[in-house]
């Protein structure tokens, strides 16, 4: 009788820790981004957001895979996100950044930035580029697309006649509000041509790459 009330001691505990780890891991999906870059004792580096602390613990929205230098990490754009819970105890720091903009505004040519109709594998909709407190930001309209949303891009940058920018949709509000059928990440690479008029390039995600191109209103 005794084994038996144990053993629904220890099925309740175990099952009341596992909602608390659900309920964190709910929190974090829906916790205000703020970007980092994190290094773990073991030198691991990865990007993070979505941070929230509980106990000894981190919870966040983590990328994969991790990288042996900071530097190898902030050169590759191929990242994906997913839910991580991590031990403060492993964690060496947490260096917080802004990744919606690295590019300062001074140094890109004004006639690189405004509206576009764009293009991206026969899906057509609008971008559209501008400056805000020295930084670059970005968004993408696709009328025919899920619901329509404007959709913020992230990492927006500008480099020569290159723009890079990440399209994503990563978080369950962002999921609700696009009317996505499921989380993605997006890559897009172009060059500017005809003084600004014209962006062409190409982008991908996990198994797929496309081109795209964009003409200025």
């Amino acid at each position: 009788m005794e084994n038996k009330i144990s053993l629904k001691r220890t099925a309740l505990v175990f099952a009341a820790g596992a909602v608390s780890i659900l309920i964190l891991l709910l929190i974090a999906s829906f916790a205000p981004s703020r970007s980092a870059i994190v290094k773990t004792q073991s030198g691991e580096f990865f990007r993070a957001n979505r941070f929230v602390f509980a106990g000894g613990y981190v919870i966040m929205t983590r990328s994969y895979p991790s990288h042996d230098s900071k530097k190898e990490l902030i050169a590759r754009n191929d990242i994906d996100y997913s839910l991580s819970a991590i031990g403060l105890e492993d964690i060496s720091f947490i260096e917080y950044i802004d990744d919606e903009g690295d590019e300062e505004a001074a140094s890109v040519p004004p006639q690189y930035l405004g509206n576009y109709h764009i293009n991206v594998s026969a899906h057509r909709g609008t971008l559209s580029l501008w400056e805000k407190n020295g930084r670059i930001y970005g968004a993408v309209k696709f009328p025919n697309w899920a619901h329509g949303a404007v959709e913020y891009l992230k990492n927006v940058t500008i480099k020569g006649n290159s723009l890079y920018f990440k399209r994503s949709v990563s978080t369950p509000a962002e999921l609700r509000k696009t009317g996505a059928g499921a989380y993605f990440v997006q890559h897009y690479n172009g060059k500017y041509s005809a003084g600004g008029k014209i962006i062409k390039g190409s982008y991908s995600k996990t198994g797929h790459r496309g081109v795209w191109e964009a003409k200025k209103f």
